[in-house]
């Protein structure tokens, strides 16, 4: 079940809601509410990847137990968090990335290795990782009370299960377990539903809106295509304005759904296009995973490096195999690979950037600043959303001009070796207006840059009619847009 679908909107929250409100007052019940809703919510997409879901909870709570039940720091509980740890990694990665690995051990050796054909369950890098995070808490003494309803509950809570944000248990199981009443907590109800709204219009007025074009480049391209100067522009600057309003209003409607319950959960978004360098911009994107992964990876590597002589080691190797393994984590193949490495490399120059005395570094202006992160951002996304490493090949060399440039005949230039003509601005997009990516993309990066945050939205959030009728009236245009469904794009991650 999506969020963006009649179905969800007109049918599922009403009656979970509902049904929760019947119950708020007792926390058991409450919590039953909401763990039958998500589980249904999960199997509606596929009942058999709900017995995946629910298997892998149930062996992480007893894991858990285990190690709970042991001495903090003893060997033993070192055994259970390392056996825990492994668990959800090699659960991930049979589904995730065995197909893969046997494919390229196939090309190396002489002999053929049997690939395994699953099919990956929905958001299972975020239910494995916030498992994980689980057992770590729990290891360091953070988790001291809990039970198999909240912990099914919080592994389960539908809003954020699919496609996060990546939540701590810690962080919510208070929520949980007290009672709710939606007269005590009508203000925060209503903002709920405000940024629910907010999110269903970027997904479905803006990201849907230029999910066409991006899919018809990209399409073309993978079969060989080869974009001209512009039009691989237009492919690098189209994509990640899509994929902004894609994840983020995701992330926005998981933030107001888990509000209209009582559950305040992170927020995953903080304007990352407006940063002005690398390490800035993951403080603002996808928020929840940079935090774990710097919670539970990049600072241990960072600590156990702290005596090495080598300033340099010190410095760039925990940036590099952090976002390295933060690229491998959104998908098995090179691309996500050099994707993340590429992230590493830049904020390992950062940081070394920035180790140096003030004498010898160059002030640059902020806006030089930010368009040499906006460029090392958006050239990095070609690696993340390209099909193989080829098709992001071609698009590079497109950017670089090495493939001409393409132009209507009408502007009088003579066609040559470098210029070619064509009757169409993007050749790729012949079924499309010339300038309809265009006027799609640029009012997108106009919000993307100057528009308040979800966030700022939020505490400017009043109770009152003006912001009520604004919130129906963008909810109804929003269902009367929805034509057919369409997936988030890390609903494949």
């Amino acid at each position: 079940m999506l969020f963006n679908s009649h179905i969800f909107i007109l049918l599922f929250l009403p009656l979970v809601v509902l049904f929760h409100d019947l119950v708020s007052r007792y926390p058991k019940a409450r919590q039953a509410v909401l763990l039958t809703a998500s589980l249904f919510f999960y199997a509606y997409w596929s009942p058999w990847h709900l017995t995946l879901l629910v298997g892998s909870i149930l062996i992480n709570y007893g894991l858990g137990e285990l190690l709970h039940k042991t001495p903090s720091g003893s060997q033993r509980a070192k055994v259970w968090l390392t056996l825990g740890v492994s668990f959800n990694l090699l659960y991930l990665c049979a589904f995730k990335y065995a197909d893969f690995i046997a494919e390229e051990l196939s090309f190396l050796l002489p002999w053929q290795i049997p690939q395994l054909g699953w099919i990956l369950p929905l958001g299972i890098s975020f239910y494995t990782f916030q498992q994980i995070s689980y057992f770590i808490d729990t290891y360091q003494g953070q988790i001291k009370e809990r039970d198999l309803l909240s912990y099914l509950t919080y592994v389960s809570f539908f809003p954020q299960l699919i496609a996060g944000p990546i939540v701590r248990y810690v962080d919510v199981r208070e929520a949980f377990l007290s009672p709710w009443t939606s007269a005590d907590h009508l203000k925060e109800r209503c903002s709920g539903l405000f940024l629910f709204t907010i999110g269903l219009a970027k997904k479905v007025l803006i990201a849907d809106g230029i999910a066409p074009y991006v899919d018809t480049l990209y399409q073309a391209v993978s079969e060989g295509h080869s974009p001209a100067l512009l039009e691989a522009w237009l492919l690098v600057l189209i994509y990640p304005s899509q994929l902004y309003f894609d994840f983020s209003g995701y992330s926005d409607m998981a933030v107001g759904l888990a509000l209209i319950f009582g559950i305040h959960i992170s927020w995953n978004f903080n304007s990352p296009f407006r940063s002005c360098s690398v390490s800035e911009y993951w403080q603002r994107w996808h928020m929840s995973l940079t935090q774990c992964f710097q919670r539970y990876l990049f600072n241990p590597i960072a600590m156990s490096l702290r005596h090495r002589k080598s300033q340099w080691v010190r410095q760039t190797f925990p940036f590099v195999i952090t976002l390295t393994l933060i690229g491998i984590w959104h998908g098995a193949g090179w691309t996500f690979f050099i994707f993340g490495f590429s992230h590493g490399l830049a904020l390992a120059i950062t940081q070394v950037w920035r180790s140096l005395p003030l004498s010898r570094r160059i002030k640059l202006p902020r806006s030089i600043c930010w368009a040499l992160t906006f460029l090392t951002v958006v050239m990095a996304l070609v690696w993340f959303r390209a099909p193989d490493v080829p098709s992001a090949i071609r698009v590079f060399c497109g950017v670089l001009g090495l493939e001409g440039m393409a132009i209507h005949p009408a502007l009088g230039i003579s066609p040559g070796e470098w210029v070619r003509h064509t009757y169409y601005l993007f050749p790729a997009l012949h079924q499309f207006s010339t300038w309809a990516p265009i006027v799609a993309s640029l009012p997108a990066w106009l919000l993307v840059i100057f528009a308040p945050t979800s966030q700022t939205l939020l505490q400017r959030f009043k109770t009152n009619y003006a912001f009520l009728t604004f919130s129906v009236i963008l909810l109804a245009i929003c269902i009367l847009k929805i034509n057919e469904v369409s997936v988030f794009l890390y609903y494949q991650f």
